[in-house]
């Protein structure tokens, strides 16, 4: 009798640990999920106030026929505004430009390259015209810069690359 009794003992201490695991499982899935619920209505709340800034300027059918375009490739993101300057490394200098503009191209040769066209502005002193340059866009960021200190930065991090 007393075996049986240690037998049900023993069964019964199994059972609470096997449910105070299922409570710590549960537990940890419910912190789970008001995580992932937390997150969707963060998600909600960001589409929302998105909706609401692009809504002012556009309806939602331009803007769907904007995304379209986009897509189809008949409309480009300009990286800064006509007129901006821009600031680019030339033969271990930065030189300063004024953006114009941007061309798509098409073809083998380019491999549909987009370009930006450049406009190096010169001191007051030079006498020598302006003289344009095309440049591809993805150089923003590498070798053309919207801030002056980031060019800076980027050529004394080349002047490291190359001593």
């Amino acid at each position: 009798m007393q075996r049986g009794g240690k037998m049900v003992e023993k069964y019964s201490t199994m059972g609470s640990l096997e449910t105070a695991i299922a409570m710590r499982d549960k537990a940890k899935k419910d912190e789970n999920w008001d995580k992932l619920v937390q997150y969707h209505l963060e998600v909600k709340e960001l589409e929302q106030s998105l909706k609401n800034l692009f809504t002012k300027s556009f309806t939602i059918t331009e803007l769907e026929k904007l995304c379209d375009a986009k897509r189809l490739g008949l409309i480009e993101i300009l990286p800064c505004s006509i007129g901006d300057v821009v600031y680019r490394i030339s033969e271990d200098e930065i030189q300063t430009y004024r953006f114009l503009g941007i061309q798509k191209y098409s073809g083998l040769c380019n491999n549909g390259a987009t370009l930006m066209y450049l406009e190096k502005l010169k001191d007051i002193s030079e006498t020598a015209k302006s003289s344009l340059i095309q440049v591809p866009i993805d150089s923003m960021g590498t070798t053309t810069f919207y801030a002056y200190r980031d060019a800076e930065i980027a050529l004394e991090h080349q002047g490291a690359l190359h001593d």
